[in-house]
């Protein structure tokens, strides 16, 4: 069976527009799974900022508390007492 020249040039165009649709739907996922990996990213900065939050919480906390011991001075239980409310902040 032989082709004609329009026959030939249709399925030209044909295959073309199959690939075209093929590479969309390849781009549209890789898209998608893009911004979901940005979001994963986002949420993962969050969780770090929160942990460092706590981190410098807790560290008030010890010094605080270290303080009161060695001195017996009331006065360091100031940063011991905000860094209480800033744990339970972080906490929650």
């Amino acid at each position: 069976m032989k082709w004609s020249v329009g026959k030939k040039i249709g399925a030209g165009y044909l295959l073309a527009v199959l690939a075209l649709i093929v590479i969309g739907i390849a781009g549209y996922a890789s898209t998608t799974h893009l911004v979901e990996t940005a979001r994963w990213v986002d949420h993962t900065h969050q969780v770090i900022n929160k942990i460092d939050a706590l981190q410098v919480a807790l560290l008030d906390v010890e010094t605080g508390m270290r303080g009161y011991v060695i001195s017996g001075d009331v006065a360091f239980l100031e940063p011991y007492n905000a860094g209480v409310l800033n744990v339970s902040e972080a906490v929650d």
